[in-house]
């Protein structure tokens, strides 16, 4: 009588990791959607000589709307998650002096783009991801899946907001808008 043996089947290559999440990305479903039309504003004043900031975002579409929010140095490089809390609930304090917060909304269907870093898979979804669907990649958080949209706009967003190192520009920041995807 022969015995059986079993064998673990073996882990993809990062080669055959890209071509699948390269053929799932082809789909139709996964082309770019509209944000959901959230607007982020940060007020900036200096006020007895110390700087007050207040950051506000609206929604006034008729769909769903979520939003989440990273922290960046000046040149757009993303660093960390930022936990927000409920109306005056402090943030988690930035990982590196003189990060900047960045909002991220939803598209207009709700969801966030996300992509792994080490497959380059894309996907969409309602909630927060921390481990890649392809290739079970773990991140330490959000920050590391945002898609090369979400951090485009985040360089965008820092070079026509801050003034310097470490300075928002004083005065009401133009309306900015997330990006979902």
């Amino acid at each position: 009588m022969l015995g059986v043996q079993r064998c673990r089947p073996r882990k993809p290559c990062r080669r055959e990791l890209q071509s699948r999440a390269a053929q799932v990305n082809d789909r139709k479903e996964f082309q770019e959607i509209g944000h959901s039309g959230g607007t982020v504003t940060f007020s900036v004043k200096v006020i007895d000589g110390r700087l007050a900031d207040q950051v506000g975002w609206s929604h006034s579409r008729p769909n769903g709307a979520a939003l989440f929010a990273v922290y960046a140095l000046p040149q757009g490089i993303v660093v960390d998650d930022i936990a927000l809390g409920g109306i005056g609930a402090p943030w988690n304090a930035p990982p590196v002096p003189g990060c900047f917060p960045v909002f991220v909304s939803s598209d207009s269907s709700g969801m966030f783009g996300a992509e792994c870093p080490v497959c380059h898979g894309y996907w969409r979804s309602r909630h927060s991801s921390l481990v890649c669907p392809y290739c079970a990649f773990q991140s330490r958080g959000r920050f590391q899946f945002l898609t090369q949209a979400q951090r485009k706009y985040g360089r965008a967003l820092l070079l026509n907001s801050i003034q310097g190192p470490g300075v928002w520009r004083t005065g009401r920041v133009r309306h900015l808008h997330g990006c979902g995807g």
